[in-house]
C-alpha cells in the first residue's frame, strides 16, 4: 500500500498546497515511520531525491550531496532533511 503514495509524491505538490516547513516535516514523519524498511529499499528516496535536486538547483552542495547519495545508494536522512530545511530557511530572508 505504502509503494501506491510514494509513486505519487510530488514535492512541487506538497510545497504549493503547504505551508514550509509543514510539508517537509510530513516527509520527516514518512521516513521516520519507515526508517527501516528505507534504509533497506530505498523507494522514498529514490522517488524523492531527484524532486529535491529539482527544487535545490541553486544550492550546489546539495545538488552535490544529493548526487552522491544517489550514486553510493544512500537513503534520505534526518540531517538531509535539516538541510533541505537551512536552504529553505535562507530563501525566506
Amino acid at each position: 500500500m505504502l509503494d501506491f503514495f510514494v509513486k505519487e509524491i510530488d514535492i512541487e505538490e506538497l510545497h504549493s498546497k503547504s505551508c514550509f516547513p509543514d510539508w517537509l516535516g510530513h516527509i520527516g514523519l514518512l521516513l521516520s515511520s519507515c526508517e527501516k524498511a528505507e534504509a533497506k529499499s530505498q523507494k522514498l528516496s529514490r522517488v524523492l531525491l531527484p524532486q529535491f535536486k529539482e527544487i535545490l538547483k541553486a544550492d550546489e552542495h546539495i545538488i552535490e550531496k544529493i548526487d552522491q547519495m544517489i550514486k553510493n545508494n544512500h537513503p534520505i536522512t534526518k540531517e538531509f532533511l535539516g538541510e533541505v530545511e537551512l536552504y529553505f530557511s535562507d530563501c525566506k530572508k
